[in-house]
């Protein structure tokens, strides 16, 4: 009998890895490795704030400049720039919550890779992918198409009302919040604020334009 079990415990792991296999081909098939701008992802950064004293980390993109455009609930207390090895400390440029975006500036880090922003209004069906790091990890990817049109999100306790949000069908991972969304073409069309499954709730770079302009 145990020799049965045995027999069939190996059967099912070898089914099994041969199911997780077939998937991983499939979702290499889905999203080859040139869809992935490689300029886009090395202007991914980790963001780390701090809150009553507690460490959180986020994302973060370099558009330049030593500018980083991030998620304004992200920010605490403090903010600074994993670099390597080094935490750069980080000046608030400007922080809206009703719009939920903030840029922070790392004068140190402006020869740092950085990706485009864009001012180009998000289309309804336009493929977008989405870099984040997760809760300090590397860069994490995902592909989806933008599902909506300009939202207004009530505002919650905290105070983040997300207008002129939009969905996106894709999914991203908690900690993701302040990375970027990129076209095809690798330029920054938007920045991840929230999740509401299946969606992700992104803010156009559109709208961050109009946001600097009036700083």
């Amino acid at each position: 009998m145990l020799r049965i079990f045995t027999v069939l415990y190996f059967t099912i792991a070898v089914i099994g890895i041969a199911l997780i296999h077939e998937a991983a081909q499939s979702a290499a098939k889905m999203a080859p490795n040139d869809r992935t701008p490689s300029g886009a992802v090395r202007a991914s950064f980790q963001l780390v704030t701090l809150r009553d004293a507690r460490q959180v980390r986020w994302s973060a993109t370099h558009i330049g400049k030593g500018e980083f455009l991030t998620a304004a609930h992200c920010l605490g207390d403090y903010a600074g720039i994993v670099d390597g090895l080094f935490e750069r400390p980080a000046t608030v440029i400007f922080s809206n919550t009703e719009y939920d975006v903030a840029i922070i500036s790392v004068p140190s880090m402006k020869g740092k890779p950085s990706a485009p922003l864009t001012c180009e209004p998000l289309r309804v069906g336009q493929e977008l992918e989405a870099i984040g790091r997760p809760y300090g990890f590397p860069p994490a990817h995902t592909w989806g198409k933008v599902a909506s049109g300009p939202l207004v999100f009530p505002a919650g306790p905290d105070g983040y009302a997300l207008r002129g949000a939009v969905l996106v069908a894709f999914l991203i991972a908690p900690g993701s919040s302040g990375g970027m969304a990129v076209d095809h073409r690798g330029r920054v069309v938007a920045i991840t604020v929230a999740t509401v499954e299946p969606f992700a709730i992104v803010v156009p770079s559109s709208v961050i334009c109009e946001l600097r302009e009036k700083v």
